[in-house]
């Protein structure tokens, strides 16, 4: 393989909507061939957001970044693969038996991301299928829910105790 290409993963915790729009620019120093894909998400932790993420590149029609390390059940699992070439399409993969939704492709397929809510704890899996064969790069980033809040009232605290000073009382 004549290995030139790669991938990265960029994110921002604690984002607030953009009310004019969002501009994202990427530059180098040299001539390079530069392609991507943006993705927003609600229901993300606000800090110590990335869970786990593995990357993995290859050639062929399957592609598979390999388990990232074990986690929770209810994470939100992101997946993104780049090209080398102009498979022309992907199909969504899986990850733990559960099939990716996919959110964004390239119409020559040569950039996809695709995500789920993990549904069992375990190392999660970026995967997906090319039509046809060609050199990729790909990433899963598994990313912390926001805490769940409790819908219940408080309990009453041990030990609690108060003392009327007032002259009159309510009874």
């Amino acid at each position: 393989m004549s290995d030139t290409g790669d991938i990265a993963l960029y994110y921002r915790e604690k984002s607030e909507a953009a009310p004019n729009g969002m501009t994202i620019t990427v530059s180098v120093s040299s001539t390079a061939y530069l392609q991507g894909t943006v993705a927003e998400y609600s229901g993300v932790a606000l800090a110590g957001s990335l869970d786990q993420i593995a990357s993995a590149r290859g050639v062929g029609t399957a592609v598979d970044t390999g388990a990232t390390a074990a986690v929770d059940a209810g994470e939100v699992v992101f997946a993104a693969l780049v090209t080398g070439g102009s498979p022309g399409s992907v199909t969504s993969g899986s990850s733990l038996g559960v099939p990716y939704t996919p959110r964004a492709q390239t119409a020559n397929g040569s950039a996809y991301e695709e995500d789920i809510t993990s549904s069992a704890a375990g190392g999660q899996h970026g995967t997906g299928t090319l039509a046809s064969a060609t050199d990729w790069y790909a990433v899963c980033a598994v990313f912390h829910p926001l805490p769940a809040t409790s819908s219940g009232a408080p309990s009453t605290p041990a030990g609690l105790t108060a003392t009327s000073v007032a002259s009159t009382r309510v009874t």
